[in-house]
């Protein structure tokens, strides 16, 4: 069985995992190709593309936010971590802000958005302090768009280091030194953590300092071990029901299988089924 090592870096990788091309398409100039973006905040699109109306002004993109957008009625996630004196001093919440701001692409153009965030900083803390911003946001937003050349196979560990070796360069390259080690430190340090341990290890999440983590990484560290949690109830539940469906003599073998197929089908997701029935050794076409 997979163990928490897998469920901590499948976490740490969710960025590069699940890539949405009409998110990155959408991000693209008109012109280019889509691309594997490199955040997980680019999640499936549930709204259409706008239309090609005339763009809204900030003033008008605020109010559509804060009234229409899928992020009615909700703050705005992190900060713009500009300081007293109106200078930018980079920390995850600011990648925050930006994810969520992303997340709107398909709902409104990258073009609002970013005329958004000029306008928002501008109030906050001047002029000098929103270009501070916005070139870190285009070089943000250019990073969503790179199409990494290694990708990660979860099952194959050896593919690990080198994709997190390109990843860090191409961060470094497009945001800067200080901007990626403000944004990707934590993540990066975590995935070195598994990949030192032994490849037959199971990494167990109390193996894990959460001394040191900051509060937005304790979060997602507890939200993960409930997932873990819940994981390890259902599949222990399937094996149960498995052993009680082996008791039943009349049965032939077809028939436990198709029997326990419809039991998992009920309490897994889709994308857990063929994990599942590689796990319980059921026969069969997992999606059936």
């Amino acid at each position: 069985m997979v163990g928490g090592a897998l469920v901590l870096a499948a976490w740490l990788w969710s960025d590069i995992d699940d890539p949405d091309p009409p998110r990155a398409q959408a991000l693209a100039s008109p012109a280019a190709q889509p691309q594997a973006p490199a955040h997980p905040v680019l999640a499936s699109l549930g709204a259409a593309a706008p239309s090609a109306s005339a763009p809204r002004s900030p003033e008008d993109f605020e109010h559509w936010l804060e009234e229409k957008s899928s992020l009615r009625g909700v703050s705005l996630d992190g900060a713009w971590d500009i300081d007293s004196e109106g200078r930018l001093q980079p920390t995850m919440a600011l990648r925050r802000r930006f994810d969520q701001l992303l997340s709107l692409v398909g709902e409104a153009t990258l073009d609002e958005i970013t005329a958004y965030v000029e306008h928002d900083v501008t109030a906050l803390a001047g002029h000098a302090a929103a270009q501070q911003v916005l070139d870190v946001w285009r070089r943000y937003v250019e990073l969503q768009k790179h199409a990494f050349n290694l990708q990660v196979d979860m099952r194959d560990r050896n593919t690990w280091a080198p994709a997190q070796a390109e990843r860090q360069q191409v961060r470094r390259r497009v945001l800067g030194e200080q901007v990626t080690r403000a944004f990707y430190a934590e993540e990066d340090a975590m995935l070195q953590a598994v990949l030192a341990a032994p490849p037959a290890a199971t990494v167990s999440f109390q193996s894990i300092d959460k001394s040191t983590l900051t509060p937005d990484a304790a979060q997602r560290l507890r939200q993960e071990e409930a997932a873990w949690a819940d994981w390890e109830r259902r599949l222990g539940d399937a094996r149960r029901e498995q052993a009680a469906l082996q008791s039943h003599e009349e049965m032939s073998q077809a028939q436990r299988d198709e029997a326990l197929s419809r039991y998992i089908g009920q309490r897994f997701k889709a994308d857990e089924l063929v994990r599942v029935h590689d796990l319980l050794q059921i026969q069969g076409d997992p999606k059936k």
